[in-house]
């Protein structure tokens, strides 16, 4: 898992790419419970729908695994019990397995044949390390807009003019995505046929996908023809990404930039033309002079009356009436 992707939008990659399942493995059951309301409350940038609305989701409180089960949350403890066929004691689940005494001889593991699996062997496996995700203080590593004062035309104008930094690429892609929560049916439909098609979430989808870096290394070890694992070199991953973010960026035109920043402008101003204020008159306030002499004669009364309470009213009260001149 790369700086850019946090667990759900990587397990929804693997997910939408390989149409598996995607078991998320946790030491003890409260991190499962907190991994679970992640998950519940986990709004992708490019779809407005919750990760739990997308995918079905389940943390396992039995030995039941339901079949149409998308992403799994188990307890180590959970896991080794199920594989083993076993009845677990569910206070084991609150403790740490490395907080225990480890066996000199690593647990032999039988796989259970009642656990739902595809028919084919098992070859392919994405590991998650989440460690201390929970444990810590949460925040993002990076901030997607990192340009938030540059304008959100002056970003799609510069993309389209061939800029592939990932500041402004990440920028773009945010503001977008941050529109895109405000946007109507009918303004969805306009961007989409400006864009040829492409609904605004796809073009999100897109740009972020082209600064990704496991996608950056994927495309820069094609370019260089070597296989996965080896090092590609810097020049080939800069080649890489000014590719993917030009491929990405392909849709973006004059009319449909404009037509972005003229919705956005709307969102951000509402003028009401329809009902438009009227003055009904214009007039000294009668009563100003009396009470702004009310409030001077209040305040004159409040400092005498704790000229003793307060040592600098004490102070000013003490000296001679013609030395009392204020100063500032």
């Amino acid at each position: 898992m790369t700086a850019n992707q946090n667990p759900e939008q990587k397990a929804r990659d693997h997910i939408d790419a390989h149409g598996k399942r995607v078991l998320f493995l946790v030491d003890t059951k409260n991190l499962g419970e907190q991994a679970e309301q992640e998950m519940m409350s986990y709004v992708p940038l490019d779809d407005n729908r919750k990760f739990t609305e997308l995918y079905n989701v389940q943390r396992l409180k039995s030995s039941f695994v339901a079949k149409d089960s998308q992403v799994c949350i188990s307890t180590i403890q959970r896991l080794y019990s199920i594989l083993k066929d076993k009845e677990l004691d569910e206070a084991t689940e609150q403790i740490n397995p490395a907080e225990l005494a480890q066996p000199k001889v690593p647990m032999p593991v039988a796989y259970n044949e009642k656990v739902p699996s595809a028919v084919s062997a098992k070859t392919h496996y994405v590991i998650v390390d989440a460690i201390g995700v929970t444990k810590s203080l949460k925040t993002a590593s990076q901030p997607l807009i990192t340009k938030p004062t540059v304008p959100l035309k002056d970003l799609a104008m510069s993309v389209m003019m061939g800029a592939t930094e990932e500041d402004t690429v990440s920028s773009l892609a945010g503001s977008l995505a941050r529109l895109n929560k405000q946007l109507s049916t009918d303004e969805q439909r306009r961007i989409r046929d400006a864009a040829g098609g492409m609904e605004l979430t796809q073009l999100v989808g897109k740009l972020f996908g082209a600064i990704d870096a496991d996608n950056i290394e994927a495309k820069a070890l094609e370019l260089a023809g070597q296989r996965v694992g080896t090092d590609s070199g810097d020049a080939k991953r800069e080649l890489a990404q000014q590719q993917l973010v030009s491929e990405a960026a392909c849709v973006l035109n004059g009319d449909l930039i404009d037509l972005i920043d003229t919705i956005r402008r709307d969102k951000e101003q509402t003028i009401d033309h329809d009902n438009i204020d009227s003055l009904l008159r214009a007039e000294w306030d009668k009563d100003a002079a009396n009470n702004a002499q009310a409030l001077t004669d209040e305040f004159a009364d409040y400092l005498k009356a704790n000229q003793d309470n307060i040592e600098a009213l004490t102070i000013f009260f003490s000296q001679p009436y013609r030395r009392r001149e204020l100063s500032f």
